[in-house]
């Protein structure tokens, strides 16, 4: 399924190979509200109906795995970035979207999925920013290895890159 692709779920760097998550991974209120939108997703499936990229590419992720790409992407606990965006940013991934707005429109529980596209794709951007900063390449991160980024951002978080996300009032 095109949402297991994108893993949803936590990725720890001290849970590798499925091990669980032994200690409390504490967040702001701020912090979960980045993300919190996207974790009322109840996997129904209707923004991808509703999407026509969807109907015309088989392979495209599709509405709700990408806008769940992006809740774990902006999670201040989780580490899985770097592995993600390799998926996201495909010939089959976020930019993909054509900003039709139908699957939002669609959505019962009032995620805004296209939102959520369109916010992953300015992390796939930064990032890719970022890497050339840097002079890391397609798959290449040297961000990843405690270098210090001519980028503000690049670092806050130390998986990649990702900065908070804009939130319009």
């Amino acid at each position: 399924s095109h949402h297991n692709k994108i893993k949803p779920f936590l990725i720890r760097q001290e849970n590798g190979e499925g091990k669980p998550i032994e200690k409390e991974l504490l967040q702001t209120e701020v912090q979960k509200l980045e993300y919190y939108q996207f974790t009322m997703c109840i996997m129904c499936g209707l923004c991808d109906a509703a999407c026509p990229i969807v109907g015309m590419d088989q392979e495209y992720l599709g509405p709700q795995a990408l806008a769940q790409a992006y809740r774990f992407a902006i999670d201040s606990r989780d580490q899985g970035w770097p592995e993600r965006a390799e998926v996201v940013d495909s010939p089959h991934g976020c930019f993909r979207c054509e900003l039709a707005g139908s699957c939002s429109a669609v959505c019962p529980k009032g995620v805004d999925p296209g939102l959520g596209v369109q916010l992953l794709k300015s992390q796939v951007l930064r990032r890719k920013v970022a890497h050339r900063a840097v002079g890391g390449g397609p798959g290449g991160s040297r961000l990843l290895h405690g270098q210090v980024s001519p980028v503000p951002w690049a670092e806050t978080r130390g998986d990649g890159g990702l900065p908070a996300p804009i939130v319009q009032p």
